[in-house]
């Protein structure tokens, strides 16, 4: 014989539970001398607590009858989808709980996993590509325009100037359409040969795809991200920057369909503000830029770098916890 808890979250756990309640009542378990156990996800909470019950009935033959009453109570006073709203002050709690646990999940943990990387990627790109990002764009009439002159400008003297026609360095033309051809390539091969290929030596091949793709991508959105960020974002007030990163925990809250993707996006929009700060040694996010400051902040991550491995396993631990 065979009992099967199926998963679902606490849904599951709640309905395992009333079955099991059911088939402890009739004494089931007790006349069929070999049976099965199966779980899987929230199922799993329900059969954890029976074999911790057969634990305490057989083995150590110290069943007072109040375990049914303990476990069964307490999983309806918590079976609510996100909060146990049957009592308001719990209910309250459980959702400032469930904020701060986004809030963990989408924006600290994130930072503290991946900025330490930011630091030596930032100088990585201006060790390589900061004069090219640096360089200034030549317009008609051989004048040299940046953002910075433009907003020195009247309206007008910025019209004008928009309607020239701007030629861009060609060396950063094609630092940024080279990389976005890579990856645009590679990612569509790496596709095709996971969907439709399936020889072996081919398959083999395929994480170098996704490899060259990856490297590909990263190198587009570290050199036009910060020029962009540079550019056009800088010239905002400190408050609307700081806005758009404050956005991805409303997306990864209310939009599940695009929650694997609202972090990736919170910790390529920081990498940018890091390399366009190294690059173009100005003040991002109301933050003066400095050598030694940037210096001491390297330095810094090559220590944080050590402790990943244990914020990342706490990291899984609260997903994981969130998701229950």
């Amino acid at each position: 014989m065979g009992l099967a808890f199926s998963g679902g979250g606490i849904r599951s756990a709640s309905l395992c539970s009333g079955v099991l309640r059911r088939i402890l009542q009739k004494d089931v378990p007790d006349r069929v001398k070999n049976m099965y156990l199966s779980c899987v996800s929230g199922g799993g909470y329900t059969a954890s607590a029976y074999l911790d019950w057969k634990l305490q009935k057989v083995v150590l033959r110290n069943d007072d009858g109040t375990w049914h009453k303990k476990f069964f109570e307490n999983m309806r006073n918590h079976s609510g989808h996100m909060c146990n709203w049957q009592n308001v002050m719990s209910g309250l709690w459980d959702s400032v709980c469930l904020l701060i646990m986004v809030l963990i999940v989408v924006v600290i943990m994130p930072s503290i996993i991946w900025f330490p990387y930011a630091f030596p990627l930032a100088y990585a790109v201006d060790f390589l590509f900061g004069d090219i990002l640096r360089a200034q764009s030549i317009c008609e009439g051989r004048t040299a325009y940046n953002a910075s002159m433009l907003a020195n400008m009247t309206r007008p003297g910025i019209l004008k100037a928009l309607r020239r026609v701007c030629q861009p360095p060609i060396e950063r033309v094609l630092l940024f359409v080279i990389p976005l051809i890579i990856w645009l390539i590679f990612f569509c091969i790496s596709r095709f040969v996971t969907r439709f290929c399936f020889a072996t030596r081919v398959s083999k091949l395929n994480g170098t795809f996704r490899f060259v793709s990856s490297v590909g991508g990263l190198l587009f959105f570290m050199t036009v991200l910060p020029w962009f960020i540079n550019d056009f974002i800088s010239r905002t007030r400190v408050w609307v920057q700081v806005l758009i990163m404050f956005v991805t925990p409303v997306f990864w809250f209310f939009f599940p369909i695009i929650r694997n993707y609202a972090s990736l996006f919170l910790v390529i929009y920081l990498y940018a503000f890091v390399v366009s700060y190294r690059v173009y040694k100005e003040d991002k996010l109301g933050i003066a830029y400095s050598d030694n400051g940037f210096n001491i902040a390297l330095y810094a991550s090559a220590v944080l770098l050590w402790i990943i491995p244990i914020t990342g396993a706490f990291h899984q631990g609260i997903v994981h916890a969130y998701n229950r």
